[in-house]
């Protein structure tokens, strides 16, 4: 993760329409959703940057307000620096890939500790402590060292790193049956970006139907029966 940190973003230019977005709000104090083409001089260094795609000129944000606020406060803090921009987004998505490892590997141990014997583990025998552990660094090591992570946070700082903080402190939630704070959790995806409230939508309909108790059609011996859906 460091050495793909250790260069700007090379693969895609989303952290480039991050830096446009936060400047049109900090320096130009236009709205968000404004078209960039329209909101940033011909001249600007951050309109020129972009466009080796010009369909970026034709829309504003594509982002939800809640991220295109980090967007602004990362144009305060690095002013005309176009390089700074990209860093500081670099930063962000380290900083959450690396607090969705953490979750994730608290979700994991815990689980763990929950099945107890029936857990896979390389240390057969081992104390539930000494399991629990290894299996929260199996989780943390598959999150940091995933090629995505690699790749889309690390590198090119791409947004929907922030979004799996959201589903890493869901999936900690449901381990804890706490339905009410996992909903909480994924709260934070549609913040970011629209696509959060898929999941979000998703999970609204799993509690619905698990308070209901509805009863689901399927295929008997003699034809059509119920099946109460149901839910720990």
């Amino acid at each position: 993760n460091l050495v793909a940190l250790s260069v700007p973003p090379v693969l895609a230019d989303d952290s480039l329409v991050y830096a446009a977005v936060g400047r049109t709000m900090f320096m130009y104090h236009r709205d968000m959703y404004t078209p960039l083409g329209e909101a940033l001089p011909p001249t600007d260094i951050f309109r020129i940057a972009i466009g080796n795609n010009e369909s970026w000129y034709t829309v504003g944000s594509a982002y939800s307000p809640g991220f295109n606020w980090l967007a602004y406060a990362v144009s305060y803090l690095a002013g005309d620096s176009m390089l700074m921009h990209l860093r500081l987004f670099q930063l962000i998505s380290l900083g959450a890939a690396l607090l969705t490892a953490v979750i994730a590997g608290q979700a994991a141990k815990e689980w763990s500790l929950q099945q107890g014997p029936h857990t896979p583990t390389l240390l057969p025998g081992a104390p539930a402590v000494s399991m629990g552990r290894q299996v929260a660094a199996r989780a943390m090591a598959l999150v940091m060292f995933c090629p995505l992570t690699l790749v889309e946070a690390s590198n090119n700082a791409h947004n929907d790193i922030i979004m799996a903080v959201s589903v890493a402190l869901f999936a900690l939630f449901v381990v804890r049956r706490r339905p009410f704070w996992a909903f909480i959790a994924l709260l934070i995806g549609p913040l970011i970006k629209a696509s959060g409230l898929l999941v979000l939508g998703l999970y609204t309909i799993h509690l619905t139907l698990s308070r209901w108790q509805v009863r689901l059609p399927r295929l008997g011996h003699g034809g059509v029966v119920g099946k109460s859906y149901e839910t720990d």
